[in-house]
């Protein structure tokens, strides 16, 4: 996936990443790897104390990248969090597999 998110970027897009991940692993991910800074915008619920599938998350993300929501592609694992990014007009892709994934990025994005 942060191969995928590192093509993507190259390729000109901007991308985000949210996630739930708690305040102790995102210190250790921020000081042992350097995947954080390739995204444009880091949404974290320790940080944000926002959770996913609350809509309050999806608003502030939609704010602070200031794009409008049927221009953004929301990639997760979890129905309840794709379902909540669709009520608001995000284009929301339930995450199966990678090859999945990449058959609709071809189809779909590139």
């Amino acid at each position: 996936m942060i191969d995928l998110a590192k093509s993507l970027k190259n390729n000109g897009f901007q991308i985000a990443i949210s996630s739930t991940m708690p305040s102790d692993e995102l210190d250790y991910f921020r000081k042992h790897f350097d995947w954080t800074d390739i995204f444009d915008y880091t949404f974290f619920s320790c940080e944000l104390k926002m959770l996913k599938p609350e809509p309050l998350i999806y608003r502030h993300a939609l704010e602070k990248m200031g794009y409008p929501a049927d221009q953004i592609l929301f990639i997760d694992d979890l129905e309840e969090n794709v379902n909540a990014s669709r009520e608001l007009d995000i284009n929301g892709y339930l995450y199966e597999s990678f090859e999945k994934l990449m058959d609709y990025f071809r189809k779909e994005i590139m």
